[in-house]
Formats: structure tokens, sequence, C-alpha cells
């Protein structure tokens, strides 16, 4: 038996105003581009529009699989507003994808706003599952992965951080936080300050061309932190023990 696998457009039928259109979650590559899904790849060439936190980091993923369609700018301060603008789109039939700068949309980053307005107005959300750090990081940390607690983006003010971390380090899971080159010393100190013994797994510019992993005991990755003398980069924090 053979199967055939319909385009967007004729899954919805020569004329697209006969039904709404898609909103499509794309993950994409959190630093090397070939880690682009096929699929993907297929839709960013069918959508009729593509929105992006930035276009920027879009325009270089799109040249390279040889994508031209129009990319317009879906960012967190003007989710509100935006989401109503795309989303009348899609009313009238058109498909649309919605990426973040890098990784999987409303994975900390933009997306929540325009995917929970889509799922009240009866707009049909589709993941397109790919790429997402704290995944990648949790798959070669070599730390348990079965009970996690992701964070996100832990409190950038020093003590609220502290009193946040405080919190979920002693607990009895894995957690999960991402953190910028400005605090990481900072947060591996107060960790260290918590419990000296907590077993700490950090990814730094993952899949990129200076990649970095290193798992110690909070005192000793607090110690190898400190000799560091220009630390660059984003951050992924495993904690665990």
């Amino acid at each position: 038996m053979k199967y055939r696998f319909l385009t967007l457009t004729e899954s919805k039928g020569e004329n697209k105003g006969e039904s709404k259109g898609k909103l499509y979650i794309v993950a994409t590559p959190i630093g090397n581009l070939e880690d682009v899904t096929l699929r993907a790849i297929n839709i960013l060439k069918e959508v009729d529009l593509i929105i992006s936190e930035d276009t920027r980091t879009t325009a270089k993923l799109l040249a390279r699989y040889s994508i031209t369609k129009k990319v317009k700018s879906y960012y967190s301060p003007r989710e509100y507003e935006q989401a109503a603008r795309y989303l009348e789109m899609t009313q009238k039939g058109k498909d649309i994808a919605l990426l973040s700068e890098n990784g999987t949309p409303a994975i900390s980053d933009p997306g929540y706003e325009i995917i929970n307005r889509a799922r009240n107005e009866g707009i049909e959300v589709i993941p397109v599952p790919g790429p997402s750090a704290f995944v990648a990081a949790l798959s070669v940390c070599g730390l348990p992965a079965d009970e996690i607690f992701f964070a996100g983006f832990v409190p950038r003010k020093k003590g609220e951080r502290k009193r946040y971390l405080e919190k979920h380090i002693n607990e009895n899971y894995t957690f999960v936080f991402y953190d910028s080159k400005y605090r990481i010393r900072d947060t591996v100190d107060y960790i260290n300050e918590i419990n000296s013994e907590k077993m700490i797994f950090i990814g730094r510019e993952m899949t990129k061309k200076f990649e970095e992993y290193i798992r110690a005991k909070a005192e000793d990755m607090a110690r190898l932190l400190r000799k560091k003398t220009n630390i660059k980069g984003e951050f992924v924090v495993v904690c665990y023990g």
C-alpha cells in the first residue's frame, strides 16, 4: 500500500478561505545549523509567513537552506499586540510558523501569548519538535533525568536568586536552569554556600564553535569558575545530589 502526504496547500483545498490557517511551532538549532529537522525545513518552505523572535538569526537559517520566505518579528514586549495581528491572518486561512531566536518557542522564549490565544480561537497549533538547550544538556550530563524541575532563567537580582536557589537546590529532583555570563559565577557560589557537595553540570555554548562541558561538585565548580578570567556565552546548568 502506498501513502502520499498532502502539502499544506493541498490539505486545505485550493481556496484557502475555506478554512482557518494553522500555527506551526517550529524548533530551530541552538547553534549548529545542521541540527534543523527535515520536517522543519519543509514547513518553513510551505507556510505563508514566518514570525520570529530574532529575524537576523532566522535569516541565516533560511539562507543556509535556500528558503525564500517573508519573516516578521514576534518578541516579548509586544507579544499581545503582535499575537492579535498574526492570528487575524490565520483566521483568513494563512499558515504561520513561529520561531524563537534558537531552540523551541515558548520554552523560556516568546510564544505563550499567541499559542494560548490561538487555542482559544480554535486555530490548530502544531508542534514541529527539535532542538531544546535544556534537553540537550540533560542528555549528556550523566545525571538522573527521570524527575526534573526546569526553571528557565533564575531571578537576576542577587537576593531573589539566592532565595530561589535555596528553595530548589536540596530537593530530590534534578534542577535545570539557564544562566548568563554576567551571573554564572555568583550563581555557582550561592549553590556552593547552600550545598558544597551538590553535583553541577554546566553546558556552555552548546553545539557552537566554543562549546564546553564541565561536571564537578559545587565547591570545585566554584573554584574552576573563579580561575576563568573571561567567561563568555550562554549556559545551561544542571544540579543533582
